[in-house]
Order: C-alpha cells, then sequence, then structure tokens
C-alpha cells in the first residue's frame, strides 16, 4: 500500500492541521496521529450491536404496527370529532391502568400482554394475526362465499344492537362487489367480509350468478329482518387492491344512501342487474323487524 504524505493533502486541510498541531503543542505528525486515532475509535463504537434476540425483534415489530395502526385509525377518521387521539389517551380507552405500559410497546421496548392485545384488537378492529405477527393485512375482509349464514347470524347477540352495511362498490375491476359490515353498536365492535365470487350487483352475472343473489336476498328477508339492514353505495375505482387497508368506519362514512336492496326485496331489479328474470317469490316472502334503509 503507498504511503500518503501531508503534502498530498489539499492546501486547506494541510493548513487546518497545521493550526491545529500549533494550537494544542503537537508536530504536524503527531497531530495526524492522534486524530487518526480518535477516528478508528469511533469506527469501533459503530460496529453493530450484539445481535437482537426473538423478544426484542417481536417487540420492536409490535411496537412499528401499533404506531402504523394508530396512525391508520387517525387517518381513516376513526376518532370522533374533539375525542384526543395521542398514545396516552389511547390507553385510556383500551382501560389501562397507566399508559406506561402501551408507550412502551409504542417505542418497542415493551412487554405487550394477551389480555392488551385482545383490547386493542377488540378496540380497533385490527387483524389480530397481522397485530401479533405482521402476517396479512391490517384489517381482516375475507370472502364471505355462500357461508353468508355464519357472519349474519349470531343468536347470542341481541339484535337491536348490530347493524349491518351492505356497500356496493362501483368501479374497477370489482364493479358490483358487495363490502359487509357489521357493527355492534354496544360493543362499537366492526367486522367485515365481502361477497362478489357468487354473484354480484352489477350486469353479466348469468343464471348462476342471479340464482345466487336470489338466495341471499331471500335469506337477508328470512332470517335477518330483526336487524338493521343498511344499503349504501361507494363509487371508487382500484378499490379492490385496498379493501383490507382502511377502517370498516372510513366505508361507512364515504358511502352514500341506496335504494338497490329495497329494490330487491320488493323483487325489482335496480339497474338492468337480473337481465329480465322475474323475482315474484321474492317480493312474497313476508319481511318483519326493522325496515332496511
Amino acid at each position: 500500500m503507498s504511503r500518503i504524505s501531508i503534502r498530498d493533502l489539499p492546501e486547506s486541510i494541510h493548513q487546518l492541521i497545521s493550526t491545529s498541531a500549533e494550537r494544542n503543542h503537537r508536530s504536524v505528525e503527531g497531530e495526524i496521529r492522534h486524530a487518526l486515532a480518535l477516528y478508528a475509535t469511533s469506527l469501533d463504537k459503530q460496529k453493530p450491536d450484539v445481535q437482537e434476540t426473538s423478544v426484542q425483534i417481536w417487540q420492536r415489530g409490535v411496537g412499528q404496527r401499533l404506531n402504523e395502526l394508530f396512525q391508520r385509525l387517525r387517518s381513516d377518521d376513526f376518532f370522533p370529532y374533539g375525542v384526543n387521539d395521542d398514545a396516552p389517551h389511547i390507553a385510556s380507552y383500551i382501560h389501562e391502568a397507566s399508559p406506561l405500559a402501551l408507550l412502551d410497546c409504542l417505542d418497542g421496548r415493551g412487554e405487550m400482554s394477551f389480555d392488551m392485545f385482545d383490547r386493542i384488537v377488540q378496540w380497533s378492529s385490527c387483524s389480530s394475526t397481522w397485530l401479533l405477527s405482521g402476517k396479512g393485512s391490517m384489517f381482516l375482509v375475507p370472502d364471505i362465499g355462500s357461508g353468508y349464514s355464519r357472519f349474519f347470524v349470531n343468536d347470542s347477540e341481541k339484535a337491536e344492537d348490530i347493524h349491518f352495511y351492505l356497500i356496493r362498490v362501483g368501479g374497477g375491476r370489482a364493479d358490483g362487489l358487495i363490502l359487509c359490515i357489521k357493527h355492534d353498536t354496544v360493543k362499537n365492535v366492526y367486522s367485515s367480509g365481502y361477497m362478489y365470487s357468487n354473484f354480484h350487483l352489477c350486469s353479466g352475472m348469468g343464471a348462476t350468478g342471479s340464482g345466487n343473489l336470489k338466495d341471499f336476498i331471500k335469506f337477508l328477508k328470512i332470517n335477518c329482518s330483526k336487524y338493521r339492514l343498511i344499503a349504501r353505495n361507494f363509487q371508487e375505482a382500484g378499490l379492490e387492491d385496498e379493501i383490507d387497508l382502511h377502517h370498516p368506519m372510513w366505508y361507512v362514512r364515504r358511502a352514500t344512501q341506496a335504494s338497490w336492496l329495497m329494490s330487491l326485496f320488493g323483487g325489482e331489479d335496480p339497474d338492468d342487474w337480473l337481465k329480465g328474470y322475474i323475482w315474484d317469490d321474492v317480493a312474497q316472502l313476508p319481511f318483519g323487524g326493522h325496515p332496511a334503509e
């Protein structure tokens, strides 16, 4: 390796070193040795810390996801107007005795108990799998498919406490998708799912899709009249790529009133979806409890 002479340095640097050497009563060579020793020491301090433990990695990940979740809730207008959305107040919303444990978790240093974990999941309606391990999306929106009775009917719930939002998505590749949002108004807990593979609310379903939609509407009239059913429209292209990235309330607040559900309950075609199929039997089914909106 070739040697570097002090004279090989730019004149300005040489002058700075000479001035510092004179001030510290050292020779130029001594000043350079001193500076190099300090530099070498700083390099040693920059060495990476001991490899993180599994606990530290998990704590750091939970902290990152908590911060991401709280920021998403703020941007989705989850917090009512005038309600504080900072971490200490969130700690009170999830019934923590003190903000300290939650703040430590946000910093990636705290140990989140399963009790705190369950309370955060229930309060925020986020995906428990995502919060615990980072797998999946922030909010769980599964394909309900033909198993819609499991989503809509629960004998352990008081019917008057449950609201269902049936939000028809218009535009994009998911045109006609139904986003189903269940809201327990007493616990203020939301759950979501979507329906698209078996039928969709637009033209082009064919006989099979139309038949599946008819079965679903019959199911709602027979089994869900005790609940409050609220039909809405949501017009936004590209939603299929981010349907699980927002809190359910974000969709509810941006959706507009719609009459398509009442039309289907009456056996009518809302917008050329049924292609001439007659639903007289649907119209004649009894409908009680809360009227659809």
